[in-house]
C-alpha cells in the first residue's frame, strides 16, 4: 500500500548527522492513532493528493477545499487511514459576520414558521384563526379563586 510505504520512508533514520531525521512522536490524546504530516512538496487533484515518497493517494473529499492547502497529515487509526487538509484562507471582516448574523435567526424563526404551518395544513382540513386580544382577557379575569373577577364564569364557559 502506497501509504504504508510512505509511513515507513518517513520513519527510517537519515544517515546525515547534521539533521538526523528521528521517529515522529505522537501526542495525540488516546492510543494506536499514528499520523504524519507534510507540509511541503504536497499536490491536490481532485480526489488525489501526491505524497512525497509515497505517490499519488486516492481519498474521499468529504467538503469542498476552501483557499490554499497549508499541509497534509495523513493519520491511520486501526486500518483506515486518513487525509487531513489544512488550509489557509482570508478572514471575514468582523462586519460581514455580524451583518450575517441577524439575517441567520431570522431565517431560522421563518423555517419553524413554515414548517409549523405546513404540518397544520397537511394534517387538518380546515384551519380557523381568531384574533383573541389575551391582555384584556387576563384584566378581566384578574382575581382570586375565592373572589372571581368579572367575566371568569363567561370566559371559562367560551372554551
Amino acid at each position: 500500500m502506497k501509504v504504508r510505504k510512505a509511513f515507513t520512508e518517513r520513519l527510517k533514520v537519515k544517515q546525515d548527522q547534521k539533521n538526523p531525521q528521528r521517529f515522529p512522536r505522537f501526542k495525540k490524546k488516546g492510543q494506536g492513532i499514528d499520523s504524519f504530516r507534510y507540509r511541503q512538496d504536497f499536490k491536490l487533484d481532485g480526489d488525489r493528493v501526491f505524497l512525497p515518497k509515497g505517490g499519488w493517494v486516492r481519498f474521499i473529499n468529504s467538503r469542498d477545499i476552501e483557499g490554499t492547502p497549508g499541509n497534509v497529515t495523513v493519520s491511520r487509526r486501526g486500518d483506515h487511514w486518513q487525509v487531513s487538509i489544512q488550509t489557509e484562507r482570508q478572514a471575514v471582516e468582523p462586519r460581514q459576520k455580524i451583518t450575517r448574523l441577524p439575517r441567520r435567526i431570522a431565517d431560522a424563526g421563518n423555517d419553524s414558521l413554515h414548517n409549523a404551518s405546513s404540518t397544520i395544513g397537511k394534517n387538518h382540513a380546515v384551519v380557523c384563526i381568531e384574533d383573541v386580544k389575551i391582555r384584556d382577557m387576563f384584566r378581566s379575569a384578574s382575581a382570586t379563586s375565592e373572589a372571581p373577577g368579572k367575566k371568569v364564569r363567561g370566559e371559562c364557559q367560551n372554551l
